[in-house]
C-alpha cells in the first residue's frame, strides 16, 4: 500500500467516531498506562503520554519533533500496521514490541493513534484474560501465573506477591515465583507482616511509590532478613492500587536479584502485569 490512491483508501476507512475533540482526547491518552501517541496525516506527532516517550528514551521535546517515520520506520502512506518489532533502545537493549495504527475520528479532526504494547506482557494478557475469567482456575494460581510473568519481563531471579489489608498495617503473603520457592526455606506457611516493623518492601507501601535499590547491602532501609531467606543482592518493590486515584494500596509485588540494576523500564514492565492481574481479579471475583 504505498501508492496514493491507497493512502486515501486508509485514510478514509470507516472508524466510530470520537465524541471528543483534540484536546481532550489528547488529554484522555496522557491518562492510560500503554504508550499511545496522536499524529496527523503527515505523521507528525501531535501528543503522546509519558509511558510512549519513555518507552524510546526520549525526551518529549525530542519526540515532538520527530514523525513516524523517523521514530517507527514507516508511514502513513503504507496502511494500517500491526507488526512485531524489535525497537533498538538508545541503551542497546533491543526492545520487543507489538506496534499498530488506527484512525480516530474526533468531532474536530480525523487523526491517528499510535498504539504500543510490550510483546511479553501486554500481548499475553490480550489473549488470556478471558480465559482466566471464564476458567475454574483459582486466585492462587492466577497469582502464580502473573508473578512468574513478572519475573520474566524483569530479567528477576526471584519474586513475590502480598495482599495488603484494608488500613495498610499488615501484608499477607501470598505467592512465590518458583525459584523463589526451590531456594527460600522459610514458605512452610502463609506469613502475615507488621508493615511498620518492614524493612524495603514496607517503605514502598508507606510511601506509595516504587522503591528501586541496587545495592542492597549498603541501602539505608535494609533491615536484614532471617536465617534461610535468600540473599538479597538488588530489589524492586512495586504497590498495586485499587484505582488509579492511587488513595488504596491492594497488592505490593517484590522482585529481586536481576543481574543488572532495576530501573524505570523494569518498573514500567512490573505495573503492566501486575495492573492487569488486579483487573482480572476484580472481573473475576468481584472485588
Amino acid at each position: 500500500m504505498g501508492t496514493t490512491e491507497s493512502k486515501q483508501e486508509f485514510l478514509s476507512q470507516t472508524y466510530k467516531p470520537s465524541n471528543l475533540t483534540t484536546k481532550q482526547y489528547l488529554s484522555s491518552i496522557s491518562q492510560k498506562l500503554r504508550a499511545l501517541a496522536l499524529v496527523d496525516s503527515s505523521g507528525n506527532y501531535l501528543g503522546f503520554n509519558s509511558p510512549f516517550y519513555t518507552l524510546f528514551e526520549f525526551n518529549s521535546e525530542q519526540i515532538a519533533k520527530m514523525t513516524l517515520r523517523n521514530l517507527l520506520s514507516f508511514t502513513l502512506a503504507e496502511g494500517l500496521h500491526t507488526y512485531e518489532w524489535e525497537y533498538q533502545t538508545l541503551s542497546l537493549a533491543p526492545l520487543p514490541v507489538f506496534v499498530w495504527l488506527h484512525p480516530v475520528r474526533l468531532l474536530d479532526n480525523v487523526l491517528f493513534q499510535v498504539n504500543i504494547q510490550y510483546k511479553y506482557s501486554s500481548l499475553d494478557f490480550e489473549k488470556i484474560d478471558e480465559e482466566l475469567v471464564t476458567s475454574e482456575i483459582s486466585a492462587f494460581d492466577i497469582g502464580r501465573f502473573c508473578l512468574e510473568k513478572a519475573v520474566q519481563v524483569t530479567s528477576s531471579d526471584i519474586g513475590y506477591l502480598v495482599f495488603v489489608d484494608e488500613e495498610e498495617r499488615t501484608a499477607t503473603q501470598f505467592a512465590y515465583s518458583t525459584k523463589t520457592m526451590e531456594q527460600c526455606k522459610l514458605l512452610k506457611k502463609p506469613l502475615v507482616f507488621d508493615i511498620d516493623k518492614g524493612g524495603i518492601w514496607s517503605e514502598s507501601i508507606k510511601r506509595k511509590e516504587c522503591i528501586i535499590v541496587n545495592d542492597y547491602q549498603n541501602s539505608p532501609f535494609k533491615r536484614g532478613y532471617p536465617e534461610g531467606h535468600i540473599p538479597i543482592i538488588r530489589t524492586m518493590n512495586l504497590p498495586i492500587f485499587e484505582n488509579k486515584k492511587k488513595t488504596k494500596i491492594v497488592l505490593l509485588v517484590g522482585m529481586g536479584n536481576k543481574p543488572e540494576d532495576y530501573n524505570e523500564q523494569d518498573a514500567y514492565n512490573l505495573y503492566d502485569v501486575m495492573f492487569n492481574m488486579w483487573t482480572i481479579f476484580k472481573k473475576k471475583f468481584h472485588i
